[in-house]
């Protein structure tokens, strides 16, 4: 399947880009679909860290509160 898409580019950032491209010998196209797909990872791993942060807050102040009822039976 080939979708075309017309993307509006910074000088320098085309310039890197197209710099990148003749030193590996890849497409520009190639290069922005790789860095596409590297957003997307990187969006996916953050919204994974933030659901295990929500998790492990939840079990933390799950255990903190059956530590105060230990402490205060104990006391």
């Amino acid at each position: 399947m080939s979708v075309k898409i017309s993307i509006s580019l910074d000088n320098e950032l085309a310039k890197l880009i197209k710099a990148e491209a003749e030193k590996t010998g890849r497409s520009v196209s190639e290069l922005i679909a790789d860095a596409i797909k590297a957003y997307r990872k990187l969006k996916r791993i953050q919204a994974y860290t933030r659901f295990a942060k929500s998790k492990v807050a939840k079990e933390l102040s799950t255990f903190e509160k059956a530590q105060f009822e230990v402490a205060k039976s104990l006391g």
